[in-house]
């Protein structure tokens, strides 16, 4: 995210999101009610136009809508803000759908009458953000290789490559092995950003052999890498490497280790009846007496007014405020409790 100006007094800023992550950030920041300057584009409406061609091509002009809501579909390059067109050369009251493409990003200018502290903590995160490397990590035994990539707000599946294994028949056909680990060497190839991290995972010896083939094969691909092991292969070895701190020790920044440390806390907390409280009463409860250390709330109840009020209260006392991704397992849990929690003082 490149923040490009920031006008107090007119309540705007003006941005350019550059990657996926930035529009899962919009999605966040963005509310119904806000306006947004942007280029955006429409059928043109002079009689010269019309008199040219039945079906006009659309044209670029800037224009301000008024935010209905904004949409983003997780692990794609592209988002859709809903609204009303309120300034522009035509089409003044009109639905428009803003379509922005991490790919080829534009800038925006957002308007808000209330920037809360959690907008602006986003947005210095994403900025932050930016300039950290994605990690690519591999989750495997001999019969099977998850291969996904660790964005700030979850875990993107992009590949499981299955080595085909049977038995005894296997063993004997060493030219199966050696296919399956040249699939996966080559499917990080094509997923992994230059040098970025690299984390290998999985119980058993078969990370050990993706690495000693890659070193013989593809040397250039284990600069960067680390090797640690879980009693998981896919999703679940996964899951458990980033519980373990296998994420962190890489990439101390990562937003993932970070929110589902956090909710781990949480939960341990909870379970021995210690200083934790969860679910909207029990937490406004918590912070309206002072009592909260840090707050945790789900993104997917940062649009509720009540919600946005109690990390306000909250926010006045002292107390640090998260917003958790419900886009990973971490997240998901704290939606199981209610969608947010508290860690307290005492």
């Amino acid at each position: 995210m490149r923040i490009l100006a920031q006008n107090k007094k007119k309540k705007e800023i003006k941005l350019m999101p550059e990657n996926q992550d930035d529009l899962w950030t919009l999605r966040n920041l963005i509310e119904g009610g806000d306006e947004i300057y942007s280029l955006i584009y429409r059928e043109s409406k002079t009689p010269s136009d019309k008199l040219r061609s039945k079906k006009t091509e659309k044209k670029p002009m800037k224009a301000k809508l008024k935010v209905i809501k904004a949409e983003f579909q997780e692990f794609t390059d592209r988002m859709r803000i809903f609204g009303l067109i309120e300034e522009a050369p035509q089409d003044l009251g009109k639905h428009h759908t803003l379509s922005i493409d991490a790919k080829s990003p534009e800038v925006l200018t957002i308007i808000k009458q209330d920037w809360k502290e959690y907008h602006l903590k986003l947005l210095k995160e994403a900025v932050k953000r930016s300039k950290l490397p994605r990690i690519t990590i591999i989750a495997l035994d001999d019969e099977e290789a998850t291969l996904a990539n660790i964005r700030s707000y979850g875990i993107e599946l992009v590949g499981v490559i299955s080595s085909h294994k049977s038995g005894k028949q296997y063993a004997a056909q060493t030219g199966d092995e050696q296919k399956y680990y040249s699939s996966i060497i080559q499917k990080i190839s094509q997923i992994r950003e230059n040098s970025s991290p690299l984390l290998v995972v999985g119980p058993g010896f078969a990370k050990e052999k993706l690495l000693n083939w890659a070193r013989e094969k593809r040397p250039a691909l284990t600069n960067n890498c680390a090797v640690r092991p879980t009693g998981e292969r896919g999703m679940v070895g996964i899951q458990e490497a980033i519980k373990r701190g296998f994420v962190a020790q890489i990439q101390k920044d990562s937003r993932v280790s970070l929110e589902t440390s956090l909710v781990e806390e949480l939960f341990v907390k909870i379970s021995r009846g210690g200083c934790a409280a969860y679910g909207y009463e029990e937490t406004k409860e918590v912070v309206e007496r002072g009592a909260g250390k840090i707050l945790l709330v789900a993104t997917d109840m940062i649009h509720d007014q009540k919600v946005q009020d109690l990390m306000d209260k909250a926010s006045r006392t002292g107390c640090k405020i998260y917003l958790i991704s419900t886009s990973h397992e971490g997240g998901k849990k704290l939606m199981a409790l209610g969608g947010m929690g508290a860690i307290t003082r005492y």
